[in-house]
């Protein structure tokens, strides 16, 4: 989103991609708002669709190698601290 001096991190996704083709191609503001507009990001955020919209993220998203389930997440927290409890 150069073209709008908004220079952030975004994560690579396919709204992302056609915000730079557009970007690329000289488009208006119009067309690439299209594409990064708040309605995008809720729909994204409502039906888990992260290609829907842009998604900000900070340098630390390199880091990610596993991106589990929210249950998945939660039920290895429970288990770590069941584990933790267990060495008291």
């Amino acid at each position: 989103m150069r073209s709008l001096n908004a220079t952030h991190r975004v994560l690579n996704n396919e709204a992302a991609k056609k915000c730079l083709d557009l970007e690329s191609k000289n488009a208006d503001f119009m067309q690439v708002y299209e594409v990064i507009k708040g309605e995008n990001a809720k729909q994204m955020y409502d039906e888990g669709n992260v290609d829907k919209g842009i998604l900000a993220c900070g340098q630390g998203i390199g880091l990610a190698r596993d991106i589990p389930t929210l249950k998945e997440l939660f039920d290895r927290m429970a288990n770590e601290a069941r584990q933790a409890l267990s060495r008291l």
